[in-house]
């Protein structure tokens, strides 16, 4: 292999970074050496410094209800390079966990189901609100569901997990035989062609169920809302978005607003 050379200054900066980090000392010659000290420091940054561990905390407005506690995940900056983009927090499921403890009559006496759970954090706070019959937490991505299960432990939640990935379901169909009565997902539409295997998959768990509700928090990335609705409609669906103030719904529009990603709300149509 060809011998790796560094100037004075790029070596004594690289040394100075690695003392700073708490990274061994290497001797002060030889180009293995160098390379050596590249890799503990490049190992440092790709490894270590990727986790995080994130506290979460929520309390409904009324103040009745409020849930705390911890994942563990990738950084957030970390976004737009993650292999899986369920490795990390999005903004999109901070806001559906809002929702959900402000609104536990959406999911009382329910049986439900998570796709695309991601580190599970919709997932351990519905657990943790201990209003629905049943959770089924799922994500179509192996890593992601490393992560999903350790969180899952660590917080002594009772829920299922399953993977899934979109469109291919019968295997959870037949482990799972009696239809669902909500389903949510939050952040989970990055590109044009998941939009179909998701809605497939989400009649296909409703099974036929006028009562089901599908609640998804959307966050505006390179998909348009217009066509999630019109696949929808497509496959029977009727859809809403959902306002603060549930006794006053919104009416069926694409909020304009970029501040805060809406909840929509989907059913099957009789």
């Amino acid at each position: 292999s060809s011998s790796l050379t560094l100037s004075e200054e790029a070596l004594k900066a690289l040394r100075e970074l690695s003392n700073s980090l708490g990274l061994d000392s290497l001797p002060k010659h030889g180009s293995d050496d160098v390379s050596e000290l590249l890799g503990a420091v490049r190992s440092h940054f790709e490894v270590k410094d990727k986790e995080q561990i994130f506290n979460i905390s929520y309390q409904s407005k009324d103040k009745q209800r409020s849930v705390a506690f911890e994942v563990k995940g990738l950084k957030k900056e970390l976004g737009q390079t993650l292999s899986s983009t369920g490795l990390t927090i999005w903004r999109a499921a901070e806001h559906m966990c809002q929702y959900l403890i402000d609104h536990p009559e959406k999911l009382a006496n329910k049986s439900c189901c998570e796709l695309g759970a991601g580190l599970g954090l919709v997932s351990i706070l519905i657990d943790k609100l201990q209003v629905v019959t049943s959770l089924l937490s799922t994500d179509g991505d192996e890593d992601t569901m490393n992560l999903l299960i350790d969180n899952k432990i660590e917080n002594e939640c009772q829920f299922d997990t399953s993977y899934l990935y979109w469109g291919d379901f019968e295997d959870v169909l037949s482990s799972y035989p009696s239809k669902f009565d909500v389903i949510v997902a939050a952040d989970v539409i990055y590109e044009v062609e998941q939009v179909a295997p998701l809605l497939d998959t989400v009649a296909a768990l409703l099974k036929g169920n006028l009562e089901g509700e599908f609640l998804l928090a959307f966050a505006r990335r390179n998909v348009n809302m217009d066509f999630v609705t019109a696949e929808a409609e497509q496959r029977g669906f009727q859809w809403r978005v959902l306002s603060e103030d549930e006794q006053s719904p919104a009416t069926p529009s694409i909020p304009n607003s970029h501040s805060m990603e809406p909840i929509y709300s989907f059913r099957l149509q009789s």
